[in-house]
């Protein structure tokens, strides 16, 4: 059912169709893919804690953002010919999305950070590129909110470091409400604004 997440829905139907000679119901594509998702919480608390051991020196970096993601209204829904003051053309719903990854430290000069944030040339040579991240863990959800969010990074930071051995960054938008919630869950911790 990894088609359905990937793109239309329609689209993975008919293309399983042509797979396997097998046409299935919308309706029933769509409770698998309901029925299969079920299992995402217990998956993610049933991991083992040495699967994401952190390496000497590494940076246990969480990050917290929300999105605002259209919600589609269905086929049958009464189309609104003009719109009145204050009322936009879909509704939005907050999805909140998390990460918790580990990451080398990269040592730079000063000289090398200004070069960075100044500089014209979009090329970087291979020597300058900052090592990826690992153990990579991405989650969202349209029904938990920040709070949930932010204490389950907690407890995956606390998972993989639980006597607080390395530096622990914490990665959040310019909301200053997510902001605050982030620095009185994280006490002494790092956070790092994106724009």
């Amino acid at each position: 059912m990894r088609l359905t997440v990937c793109g239309p829905f329609e689209e993975a139907i008919d293309i399983l169709a042509e797979w396997t000679g097998q046409k299935i119901p919308k309706r029933s594509a769509e409770q698998i893919l309901i029925d299969v998702a079920a299992d995402f919480d217990i998956f993610y608390q049933r991991r083992s804690d040495a699967a994401s051991a952190l390496g000497e020196g590494e940076i246990l970096v969480g990050a917290i953002d929300c999105r605002g993601i259209p919600m589609v209204k269905p086929d049958g829904a009464a189309k609104i010919v003009r719109r009145k003051e204050g009322d936009k053309a879909n509704k939005k719903k907050m999805a909140t999305v998390a990460a918790v990854f580990s990451q080398p430290p990269r040592v730079r000069t000063p000289e090398e950070v200004l070069d960075s944030l100044f500089s014209t040339d979009q090329t970087c040579p291979p020597s300058q590129r900052h090592p990826k991240p690992t153990d990579k863990r991405v989650w969202a959800s349209l029904t938990s909110g920040k709070d949930n969010f932010i204490a389950d990074v907690r407890a995956e930071m606390d998972r993989r470091d639980p006597h607080r051995r390395h530096t622990w960054v914490m990665v959040t938008d310019g909301e200053r409400a997510l902001q605050r919630r982030v620095a009185a869950n994280f006490e002494g911790v790092t956070l790092v604004l994106v724009l």
